[in-house]
């Protein structure tokens, strides 16, 4: 199963330096623990619905769902916001999050990666399967951290992606978790869910 992807390369603006210093600033950091990374020590996550958010934040994060929904054409069950920090030593091994035991993860992605010009290293890197080596991975493309990128994608079996070691600084970025219409939404996600 291919999956599809869009990237947009944002520059810096009021709105998206406003919106990276309230997450920033949220509450309730805590350290995270996800399949497919190293070194968790040095990655933390926030739900951005605990949160008051100011109406700008609110409104930007709604237009990316709309946008999402009509690059895809689907119609969404609902969807969940939350902000990941990475610090040095941080690497995200190859993965593709794609729900193959039914537990009811999100079917699409939106992953906006933050401008940051301190950080070395954790770059968002997408790949694809090797046809002549099955179990070895070809990159497609890598996202630095030198400006604000957006990255619009559907989670598939064929979704790889990872994120590359952090030598040093720290990478903020927003993910918005989104589920099509008739998705099974497990407990813990809903607690995160904006619809």
């Amino acid at each position: 199963m291919p999956f599809d992807f869009s990237i947009t390369i944002r520059p810096s603006s009021y709105l998206l330096d406003s919106i990276y210093q309230e997450v920033k600033n949220s509450n309730g950091w805590r350290v995270g623990g996800i399949s497919g990374v190293e070194n968790t020590n040095n990655y933390y996550v926030v739900d951005i619905l605990e949160n008051v958010v100011s109406e700008q934040f609110n409104q930007f994060i709604r237009a990316k769902v709309y946008q999402l929904k009509e690059r895809f054409e689907m119609s969404i069950s609902n969807f969940s916001v939350q902000a990941n920090a990475y610090s040095k030593g941080f690497k995200g091994n190859i993965h593709n999050d794609f729900d193959y035991e039914n537990k009811g993860y999100p079917t699409h992605r939106i992953v906006f990666q933050f401008k940051n010009q301190n950080v070395q290293g954790g770059e968002l890197i997408f790949y694809k399967k090797t046809p002549q080596f099955p179990h070895e991975h070809t990159e497609i493309i890598r996202l630095s951290n030198v400006n604000h990128s957006e990255v619009f994608f559907q989670i598939s079996t064929e979704s790889y992606h990872g994120i590359s070691l952090i030598d040093s600084g720290n990478r903020i970025s927003l993910v918005i978790n989104i589920w099509e219409a008739e998705s099974i939404i497990p407990d813990y996600f809903l607690k995160t869910t904006w619809l």
